[in-house]
């Protein structure tokens, strides 16, 4: 009576065309169902709702120190009960971490670790960060300018671009959290055995 036009008509309106010669328990669940296996229809519906955008990877250089990733961790407390923080830098190509720590997120702060780092390896050739604000002031990028650093700020929501920093953020927690339970000495304490015993000297791929 019905099976026909299922082909042509979506599962609601043909439920409410059809409900008035003929119904039965589930009705609508399984119009529904059988709408949606229809071969024909999946084949020549249109594609509907948002298209995945095409991804531009970052080119890898194989030059030490040419291309560094920087990112903040969260609010990190320990024994003080203060909240602070860590700047956190790696080479893309050497993945060297660097460490830095801070009481504040703000722009001075993030320019105090880079010039620190700059100080130790010369200026990086570009810097990839996110769209904090630390890092997409106007006084950071004249900064990045007045060192010849080309500035490239991920897009919002896009973690993976900025992977390789996301990845040692990761460890980095887990280890704060392990030096924490030691009563003599405090994570902020701990941080320059961290960065050169935990974070540089393992073998990386």
């Amino acid at each position: 009576m019905f099976m026909n036009p299922l082909y042509t008509l979506d599962g609601k309106k043909h439920w409410r065309s059809c409900i008035v010669t003929t119904e039965f328990e589930s009705m609508s669940r399984y119009v529904r169902k059988f709408v949606d296996s229809c071969v024909t229809c999946k084949i020549t519906k249109p594609h509907s709702g948002k298209v995945q955008a095409e991804l531009y990877p970052i080119p890898k250089i194989a030059i030490p120190w040419h291309t560094v990733h920087i990112d903040a961790t969260g609010k990190l407390s320990g024994k003080s009960g203060n909240k602070e923080y860590v700047f956190v830098m790696i080479d893309a190509f050497t993945k060297y971490v660097l460490l830095f720590h801070t009481k504040k997120i703000d722009t001075r702060s993030s320019i105090k670790a880079v010039k620190d780092s700059v100080a130790l390896f010369g200026a990086p050739v570009r810097i990839i960060a996110d769209q904090g604000r630390c890092f997409a002031s106007k006084e950071f990028r004249d900064f990045c300018d007045s060192k010849n650093i080309h500035l490239h700020l991920i897009a919002t929501g896009s973690c993976r671009a900025n992977g390789q920093v996301e990845r040692i953020m990761s460890v980095l927690i887990s280890m704060l959290t392990a030096v924490e339970s030691d009563k003599d000495r405090s994570w902020q304490d701990s941080l320059g055995d961290l960065q050169l015993v935990r974070l540089n000297c393992t073998v990386k791929q």
